[in-house]
């Protein structure tokens, strides 16, 4: 779930206690990973509705002015990277097929196949030299296999 709290000037922006970096979670339409670049203010767990411990990032969107936050309380995937440009995810589309003037794209997984979180956590390492801010992955598992 996002919440958005409008920041009135950008005076107010600059007097936050603020830190770029990149998060990484799970989308809510498809359930594969994706990537934000954000500007972090804060983060960590609290109460929320009937979980005890859901865990909660307030940001703003590189480029943006208005403050979010997003609370996930059942099994949360939220990676916090420091700093911006860090690698993007694996791509999650096959690829595409050409068939009378159309393009065909299709997904390697089902919608919210826990292979996305998966083949994300086989990918990300790779990438031992960034530095984690927080990681608040319910699940790390590895692929065992290569994924084609």
């Amino acid at each position: 779930m996002i919440c958005r709290q409008r920041i009135e000037t950008d005076s107010e922006i600059t007097k936050m206690d603020k830190e770029k970096a990149t998060m990484y979670v799970t989308s809510e339409f498809f359930g594969s990973v994706v990537k934000m670049e954000i500007y972090l203010l804060e983060h960590g767990k609290q109460e929320y509705a009937q979980y005890k411990d859901a865990t909660f990032v307030k940001y703003i969107i590189k480029g943006k002015r208005i403050k979010r936050k997003y609370i996930k309380g059942y099994n949360p995937f939220i990676l916090l990277v420091k700093g911006w440009d860090t690698p993007e995810p694996p791509e999650w589309h096959k690829e595409p097929t050409y068939s009378n003037e159309m393009v065909i794209k299709e997904s390697k997984y089902l919608c919210h196949d826990e292979l996305f979180v998966k083949d994300f956590n086989t990918w990300f390492m790779d990438f031992k030299n960034l530095s984690i801010i927080a990681d608040y992955r319910g699940n790390k598992d590895v692929h065992e296999f290569a994924v084609s």
